[in-house]
């Protein structure tokens, strides 16, 4: 499974759907890569990017098959598809939380890495009706490749990293 996120920070929410997707998807592991810069965020809110890893690496010590991987691509996409080229003999998941599938849509050539890897997207029960009535959710309807999303629900974890920063 891969997670890709800012993770700004990692918290207990990224571990509770790390084993959610090891679960409900029999995974091996979960693959946490924290991006540089996400280009539809305000850069100003980002932590150094070395302490977020950092941080990933400290939150998940106890958790044997959440990875850490560092990689310097900044769009899903490419990221995927290095991966693919690398690990010719991996299957992936993409793992989301549902929060992130509404902006979906606005990522660069999200319908290739779709096409690419089934995306896991992990929902709190006030998130699934917004997943069905997101831009993403019809778009994807529409190519004929909602058979590549899984959506589950997950017992509710308030917990976000916007939360943690507007709280700090």
């Amino acid at each position: 499974g891969l997670l890709g996120g800012s993770f700004n920070p990692p918290h207990l929410g990224h571990i509770h759907i790390s084993n959610l997707a090891i679960k409900y998807l029999n995974l091996d592991e979960v693959w946490w890569i924290p991006t540089a810069k996400n280009p539809l965020k305000d850069p100003n809110i980002y932590e150094n990017y070395e302490n977020r890893v950092e941080k990933c690496r400290i939150i998940t010590k106890n958790y044997d098959k959440i990875k850490i991987q560092v990689d310097d691509e900044i769009y899903s996409e490419k990221l995927v598809r290095k991966l693919r080229d690398n690990f010719k003999n991996e299957d992936f998941y993409w793992i989301m939380g549902a929060d992130n599938f509404e902006r979906l849509h606005e990522w660069e050539n999200f319908i290739e890495m779709i096409k690419m890897v089934p995306f896991g997207v992990f929902a709190r029960e006030n998130y699934l009706e917004k997943i069905e009535n997101s831009e993403a959710f019809k778009i994807i309807k529409k190519q004929n490749l909602i058979n590549r999303l899984l959506i589950f629900a997950s017992e509710k974890l308030d917990i976000s990293s916007t939360q943690i920063r507007n709280n700090a």
